[in-house]
């Protein structure tokens, strides 16, 4: 839940806000779950357009849009797990979506997202992809403010 001089920030001001804390909770959400997922595992997530920019990502190949949509997904997570035997490495593309509207419209925000995941190429096949959608709202509860702190 946002504060309440959080929630006060003009409308222009609430898009970037829900926007960055979207793609910052996102991260910690999809790092956490991976790595329950996948214990060992190092993630690390690169920004798409700089992938995009570069053509490719070291160790992983060609990275590509294949759909004519300028929709794109936010990042790709490489996990690395060394073994004894060899070096191996999972990708996750991942989608961040973060609103102050009501509930339902992180329903449309997922089928959006449904649609950049599957823009992407990732050394010539479509990894595993992964959406998260963060809802931030006022507080409800007067009672839930922050008070000052004794001393």
């Amino acid at each position: 839940m946002l504060t309440p001089d959080a929630n006060e920030v003009a409308q222009h001001h609430k898009v970037t806000q829900s926007e960055q804390l979207g793609i910052g909770l996102a991260l910690v959400v999809a790092k956490n779950l991976l790595r329950r997922q996948y214990r060992g595992w190092t993630l690390h997530a690169v920004d798409v357009e700089v992938a995009l920019k570069a053509g490719f990502v070291d160790g992983i190949g060609a990275v590509e849009s294949v759909s004519r949509s300028k929709l794109r997904p936010d990042y790709l997570l490489l996990g690395h797990h060394a073994t004894k035997t060899r070096r191996r490495m999972r990708i996750v593309i991942l989608e961040c979506k973060g609103t102050h509207q009501s509930p339902s419209f992180i329903h449309g925000q997922l089928a959006r997202a449904a649609v950049q995941v599957e823009a992407l190429s990732v050394g010539g096949s479509h990894p595993l992809s992964l959406m998260v959608a963060s809802h931030l709202h006022p507080r409800r509860d007067n009672r839930l403010r922050a008070r000052p702190a004794r001393r």
